[in-house]
């Protein structure tokens, strides 16, 4: 990670941009408070922004990531909703700004894989103005999309110096996460409580776990694909306390109660195995083995829990009841609204809902949702947005299978993730995809040969925060 210190942050000449940015958001904060609950909330995410500023970079790129990993708060400011990793991304900018890191980031923008997202999102603005019902409804998640590129950018520089450092560190995030989701599926069992779990209609009223994720499925992808990095990391030694909180990440998967988790860790290990050689063989056997052992045990200790469990997991290719039903009929009705020239320029970002409510909630009138990840990019944006998006993601993947097959399987897991909820827009997908870039950049300058590269990555950064940081 770039060595960004405390010492001289408020004395460069760029300090006095970064005062002043942070003064405007502050006082935008103000503004728009107005005795509203969500701005006063924003209000303290900024004045803690602010706080981080002088703690350190290194604290503060560690919140922007943990950040990513709580995603049911949202703030609405002017009518446009952000997480709180938006706030923390703003102040990360800050802080580069103030270390004369400009062209650190100018230089990161400029790589392959990063101009290739950029386009997907100017395509998917361009053709939400002229293509989707309500531009206005579309253009705020175009946003997020925009946030989401300087988030790559930003994480490009901030791993630039150990991308697989970076990585571990942000699975150090996983323990609490999947401990608070863990904790409150319990308390909301004895103590009756709401908050962190919701209803699964359809096995008699299962609670599934959501923590602190915006649903289920969410908290299920997230931690699926860091559960994949954490157990495929051949190059490090994993610590006691680091394999207790991979176990307690796969538990929290499992009461999730989203088949889709399970499916993906296993095709993603499968693809790791094929691909990863005989190292990887042996290490997918011996988790098979513990998961086995894992599974018994949960039926032999939990059966109450466990048997409704496996009864939903029976039901994981029925795509004639409960939600494989309805997300073929959402499929079948999005595939019927692309014909002709659709198909190539898409009908605009998120507008499905603004042309379909949902078919499962015919008493509540509510905007449909369309969470198949490869449909809905082509829905949202043609063949055009996935032929940008796709050329981006490949830029990344090594030529060499043995040197690809962890870049493969992080791909696998999240696109068989994003067959029940699509994560394209959440923040951590950005910064497995920054990091791919960081490690790309670091490869091409030192010609470094890794059996775990996270998808391939060009590197004027590394060398320009090096000298920065001698300076």
């Amino acid at each position: 990670m770039a060595r960004l210190g405390r010492s001289g942050l408020f004395l460069t000449p760029q300090s006095l941009l970064c005062r002043l940015g942070v003064a405007a958001l502050l006082g935008a904060a103000v503004a728009f408070a107005g005795g509203h609950p969500s701005v006063l909330i924003l209000l303290f995410a900024l004045v803690s922004a602010l706080s981080v500023l002088a703690l350190g970079w290194g604290a503060l790129i560690g919140l922007t990531v943990g950040a990513t990993f709580v995603t049911r708060f949202r703030f609405s400011v002017a009518g446009t909703h952000f997480m709180l990793e938006h706030f923390l991304l703003v102040a990360c900018v800050l802080v580069l700004v103030a270390r004369g890191q400009v062209a650190a980031l100018i230089d990161a923008a400029r790589h392959r894989a990063v101009v290739l997202f950029g386009g997907y999102v100017v395509w998917s603005a361009f053709i939400s103005v002229v293509r989707a019902p309500s531009p206005a409804k579309s253009l705020p998640i175009v946003g997020w999309l925009g946030l989401d590129w300087l988030l790559v950018v930003v994480i490009v520089v901030a791993a630039a110096n150990d991308p697989q450092g970076f990585v571990r560190k942000g699975a150090r995030w996983l323990g609490p996460t999947a401990g608070v989701a863990v904790g409150l599926w319990v308390a909301a069992n004895v103590f009756h409580t709401t908050f962190g779990v919701q209803t699964d209609l359809e096995y008699r009223g299962l609670l599934a776990a959501y923590g602190l994720s915006w649903e289920a499925n969410v908290l299920a992808s997230t931690l699926a694909v860091w559960v994949f990095l954490g157990l495929t990391d051949l190059e490090a030694r994993t610590p006691r306390s680091q394999r207790v909180a991979l176990g307690v990440a796969f538990l929290a998967i499992l009461l999730s109660l989203t088949r889709a988790g399970i499916l993906a860790l296993g095709a993603g290990f499968g693809a790791w195995a094929v691909l990863g050689g005989q190292v990887a063989r042996r290490r997918v056997a011996t988790m098979a083995l513990v998961a086995a052992v894992g599974v018994l045990g949960f039926f032999f200790f939990i059966p109450r829990l466990a048997h409704p469990v496996a009864a939903r997991a029976s039901t994981l290719l029925d795509f004639r009841s409960g939600t494989g039903q309805y997300r073929a009929t959402v499929a079948a009705i999005a595939i019927g609204d692309l014909h002709g020239l659709a198909w190539v320029t898409g009908l605009g970002t998120n507008s499905f809902g603004q042309r379909h409510l949902d078919p499962s909630l015919v008493d509540k009138p509510t905007p449909g949702y369309l969470g198949i990840l490869p449909l809905q990019v082509v829905y949202d944006s043609g063949l055009v947005g996935a032929v940008l998006l796709g050329a981006a993601v490949l830029t990344l993947i090594p030529k060499n299978p043995r040197r690809a097959a962890r870049s493969v399987g992080v791909l696998v897991v999240y696109v068989a993730c994003g067959s029940a909820t699509s994560p394209l827009w959440f923040g951590f997908t950005w910064i497995l995809f920054g990091v791919a870039v960081a490690a790309r950049r670091q490869r091409g300058a030192a010609g470094e040969n890794s059996h775990n590269d996270l998808l391939p990555l060009a590197a004027r950064a590394s060398r320009h925060l090096s000298r920065s940081s001698a300076g």
